[in-house]
């Protein structure tokens, strides 16, 4: 009976995108949940689906982002995550994703020569977004391992550092941010090396967030992509 019952328990979360067009009330619930779940599959579609359809990051379009490593023994980190900052993701000196840095060989090409220089540009001429009322946000994601781990708190935790790396200043007062871990418990992994894997692949999962996400134009105003801020980067990121 106890085992009935909690397994009638689902942990859900929804991102505050409220006021930036559509209706209010138009809140997911237990039928929509139900709908993900017919509609799983393999493949994740990333951008301005889900989660990340009304998100925002800073004065950018944000979006939903996926990603994932593979550790020694063949454990697996998975991420899925909205990027819904209050903090830009962007240095606006380079013009360049913070996270990118941290992505797999050739994931986030780093951008050179007229690339770059045409970034730093386009970052010159964008002022960041802070003002006196920023808007109420919330990064929301799951990270899910198949490797067996001691403590899932720990795990989602190390997400949230992740978040910190992608996102500065992250964790604001007007953030919500919120993370689910969950495992398999099907493979063996040094624990630390799980911690460390959730740390990065957050970070990555938001940085396609970012480059997958499209412009909008709401009746709260037009929010604009990292893709056509910084079409040159972006397409060397593979974000076009």
């Amino acid at each position: 009976g106890a085992a009935r019952e909690l397994g009638s328990f689902v942990p859900a979360a929804a991102l505050f995108d409220l006021g930036r067009g559509g209706d209010f009330h138009a809140r997911p619930g237990p039928d929509e949940g139900a709908e993900a779940v017919r509609n799983a599959g393999v493949d994740v579609a990333q951008g301005n689906v889900g989660a990340g359809t009304g998100a925002l990051n800073a004065s950018l379009r944000g979006g939903l982002g996926t990603a994932s490593a593979t550790l020694p023994g063949g454990a697996v980190v998975g991420v899925v995550a909205a990027l819904n900052a209050v903090g830009p993701s962007v240095d606006f000196d380079t013009g360049l994703p913070f996270a990118a840095r941290l992505g797999l060989p050739g994931e986030f090409p780093e951008p050179g020569g007229d690339d770059l220089d045409a970034a730093r540009a386009a970052a010159s001429g964008h002022v960041p977004p802070f003002t006196d009322a920023p808007p109420f946000n919330t990064v929301i994601g799951v990270v899910v391992t198949n490797a067996r781990v001691p403590d899932l708190f720990r795990v989602a935790n190390a997400a949230q550092d992740g978040l910190a790396l992608a996102v500065r200043p992250a964790h604001g007062l007007t953030d919500g941010d919120t993370v689910f871990a969950a495992s398999t418990g099907t493979h063996d992994a040094a624990a630390d090396d799980v911690l460390t894997a959730a740390r990065v692949v957050f970070a990555r999962a938001l940085v396609h967030g970012l480059l997958r996400a499209e412009s909008v134009t709401t009746p709260w105003g037009r929010l604009t992509a990292y893709r056509d801020l910084y079409p040159r980067t972006a397409a060397t990121y593979g974000g076009s």
